[in-house]
């Protein structure tokens, strides 16, 4: 289940730790999107067709500390 997404990566989980940390995981694809208008993906998209290449995923688990994500949320720099 997706909790939110941001940008194109996805987050999966979302939890505050008996620290206060708050801890993520996010899920990200790496694919080439076949209608994609960038030329670059284009060409991508021929390589990763082709067999060359292939796409692939990463999860990544993000701690960040109670008063780092508490200044974001109250939008104090």
């Amino acid at each position: 289940m997706v909790i939110f997404t941001l940008g194109h990566a996805d987050i999966l989980y979302a939890h505050i730790n008996e620290y206060g940390y708050l801890e993520l995981i996010i899920f990200d694809t790496y694919d080439f999107n076949k209608d994609a208008p960038d030329w670059k993906v284009k060409i991508a998209r021929q390589v990763e067709e082709a067999g060359i290449i292939r796409e692939y995923y990463t999860l990544t688990l993000v701690e960040i500390d109670i008063y780092t994500w508490l200044k974001w949320l109250l939008g104090i720099s």
